[in-house]
């Protein structure tokens, strides 16, 4: 019996085959725009959406991901005036390269580059180099000392979502979520490198559903369908978030246990790291 093959579909490529890709939907008539990819041939395109409807059309545009083949991620514009929101989004700067160029070893700080060494990263591996080197700045500079578990509510443990009056929400030219990391600098990967972090935010894909919403230079936000259900498990997924983005457990007082008891059932997450 012969099979017959779906069509693959092709990524869009312009405002208009985005705008009829989202046909239908609340996003259809909003307003948007062409962004080039500095120092590549690629463009993404923004679309304009207030700070408090991230989430909701973060899921109409993932739905539409099939058609679109462009991963959505919501971007910080910062704009006072909506009016001018066309030339404020074109100044963003989205896609500078500056911190990727702050890399120890930039190779190949292309975003395409980058997620090819993503795909060589031993996750495992950087785990225990992080640990390590926290391990060395602990013995150099000590620690917080002790702090005992406080049996926080779980909400109490957890950093909120963040929201920006306005964003925009950016269609990259990938269809991995984590490959994000590649195109909008985060400030946390800039001791290791961009393609580390692309790796372990795919384990976290991989192993708990985690898909990125969010992004705001210092924050990340996900959305989790399969959360850890066991403190166990919670607990490892702690130890990875504390060492990715230690400023997610700098809370005064906040002990890891704590923070994992909270990520327990928790469909969201927000990560951050800050200068």
């Amino acid at each position: 019996m012969s099979s017959i093959k779906e069509p693959k579909l092709s990524m869009i490529q312009s405002i208009s085959e985005l705008a009829a890709s989202l046909a239908g939907t609340t996003l259809a008539e909003r307003m948007m725009l062409e962004l080039p990819i500095l120092d590549t041939d690629e463009k993404a395109y923004a679309l304009k959406i207030s700070g408090d409807e991230v989430e909701s059309a973060w899921r109409i545009a993932r739905a539409c991901l099939s058609q679109t083949q462009r991963w959505p991620v919501a971007v910080g514009s910062w704009v006072e005036n909506w009016s001018k929101w066309p030339e404020q989004i074109a100044r963003a700067d989205f896609f500078s390269r500056f911190y990727y160029e702050e890399a120890p070893n930039p190779v190949d700080i292309s975003p395409r580059g980058l997620c090819r060494l993503a795909d060589r990263v031993d996750v495992p591996a950087f785990l225990e180099r992080m640990a390590w080197d926290r391990t060395q700045e602990k013995a150099l500079y000590g620690d917080w000392g002790d702090i005992d578990p406080k049996n926080l509510a779980p909400e109490d443990a957890r950093l909120p979502w963040y929201q920006p009056p306005t964003v925009a929400l950016l269609f990259l030219p990938t269809i991995h979520c984590w490959d994000t990391l590649a195109y909008l600098n985060w400030f946390g990967t800039s001791d290791y490198g961009a393609e580390y972090y692309i790796a372990l935010g795919r384990s976290w894909e991989k192993r708990f559903g985690a898909e990125l919403v969010a992004h705001y230079g210092t924050i990340l936000q996900c959305l989790v369908s399969r959360p850890p259900q066991i403190l166990g498990d919670a607990e490892t997924l702690a130890q990875e978030h504390d060492l990715a983005s230690p400023c997610t457990l700098a809370q005064p007082g906040l002990h890891i246990l704590d923070y994992a008891k909270g990520l327990v059932g928790c469909d969201r997450w927000a990560l951050q790291e800050n200068p």
